[in-house]
């Protein structure tokens, strides 16, 4: 080992650390209409479809909701959804009929709908934060 090796300060280590930390934060919210009205009435619509055998659609909505998903990224309620749901056969629906019962239950929450689809690529979903309003 000759005097040609560096040593890397360990407080170097531990910014690197966290910069990577930050860069994966979600860089958006469910405030910034990360869905479109097209989208929420399809979803609403696979819903009834799908899901109303065991659901109401009232139970993706309002204190519980935000009580169960505040904090977690649209890709964990995506994830969830498409895992679990329907019960009889998860994981039946396409990705796409996924990402518009997750857009439905945003409208249903009066999250604002903007002029993008919610999509369907988990690296995209992990960066869309569920929030409170002003959060």
């Amino acid at each position: 080992m000759g005097s040609a090796m560096k040593k890397t300060p360990l407080r170097t280590v531990l910014m690197l650390g966290m910069f990577g930390i930050v860069l994966q934060a979600p860089s958006k919210t469910v405030w910034d209409g990360v869905y479109t009205d097209d989208q929420a009435t399809r979803g609403e619509k696979a819903l009834t479809e799908n899901c109303e055998a065991c659901h109401m659609k009232t139970d993706f909505s309002g204190k519980d909701f935000l009580g169960t998903w505040n904090g977690q990224t649209a890709f964990a309620l995506f994830d969830n959804i498409k895992t679990n749901m329907p019960m009889d056969s998860p994981g039946k629906l396409s990705k796409e009929t996924y990402a518009d019962i997750v857009a439905f239950m945003f409208k249903s929450n009066q999250f604002p709908s903007g002029k993008d689809e919610l999509p369907t690529d988990d690296e995209v979903l992990k960066q869309i934060k569920i929030a409170p309003k002003g959060r």
